[in-house]
Formats: C-alpha cells, structure tokens, sequence
C-alpha cells in the first residue's frame, strides 16, 4: 500500500483535519478540493500544504 492510496495512511491522517470523523467514499483528492472551494483556495495549494504538513509529522525528526 502506498501513503495515498484511498484508505492510505494519507487519507487517514487527513480526515480529522478536514472534520471527518470517517473516511469519506468520494476519496482524499475531492475533499481536499471541496474544502479548497469552500474556503476559497485553489485546490492545489491545499493539497500541497497538507502533503507538507503530513511529510513533516512523519519525518524522523518529529518522532
């Protein structure tokens, strides 16, 4: 399993961060744009803020 498959460790760190209590069946990348319009970024940048923030709690350094 890859880090961003759909039920990946990706998704699973990123559903509390967008208030889900469980994972949603649309998939990570429609959330993140969804959350994206709502807040009026472009998805793109969210994506990659999040990616960022998870590399960052996984690094050897934050352990």
């Amino acid at each position: 399993m890859t880090d961003f498959e759909h039920q990946g460790p990706f998704a699973e760190w990123l559903w509390p961060r967008l208030g889900h209590a469980y994972a949603s069946p649309l998939g990570w990348a429609i959330e993140i744009t969804k959350a994206a319009e709502a807040s009026g970024r472009a998805g793109i940048d969210l994506f990659f803020d999040l990616l960022s923030e998870f590399k960052a709690e996984r690094s050897p350094e934050a352990r």
